[in-house]
């Protein structure tokens, strides 16, 4: 529901208005100066609703990360920041020369793997294209709450669909 005395606060600092009961009722509010035309209150609101669900999205993209990624030997491997960055790492010394034996990785559950230089590079490769495709549904499900113009249809828009396992 749409807080009106909360939207006036935020975008209309300047204007003075209370509230008679419910503040989710454009009816109820009393204004001590000009008033605003209650188009340009909802429409505040719509933002603000967008940029939570937003929000939403990206927490929920985050998750999709924690919970790492299956591969083609269905293994669930770690695809944080902090795993990308330390892969990127190795096979940056991979690239140089300067890793050329096994390497032991971990994956979600904790288990170690004893891989190749070709074997690293290609969970990299494996984890970049996870991750590309997390980004791309985000932004498709951002573009999806940007196109709605209701608070309703907004906050019922499910976020959890179209994600990389």
């Amino acid at each position: 529901m749409t807080d009106y005395i909360a939207i006036i606060g935020k975008y209309y600092p300047g204007t003075q208005a209370s509230c008679i009961g419910d503040s989710t009722v454009y009816t109820n509010v009393v204004w001590t100066s000009s008033p605003i035309a209650q188009a340009d209150l909802d429409a505040k609101a719509l933002i603000d609703a967008q940029s939570n669900k937003n929000d939403e999205i990206n927490q929920y993209r985050d998750q999709v990360f924690a919970g790492g990624f299956l591969d083609s030997n269905g293994i669930r491997w770690n695809a944080s920041s902090t795993d990308i960055s330390n892969i990127n790492a190795v096979c940056t010394l991979i690239a140089l020369g300067v890793v050329t034996s096994n390497q032991t990785w971990r994956d979600t559950s904790n288990t170690n793997h004893t891989l190749t230089p070709t074997q690293l590079v290609q969970l990299a490769g494996g984890m970049a294209t996870f991750g590309q495709a997390a980004y791309a549904n985000s932004w498709t499900h951002k573009a999806n709450v940007a196109a709605l113009t209701t608070i309703t249809d907004v906050n019922n828009y499910n976020i959890t669909t179209g994600w990389p396992t």
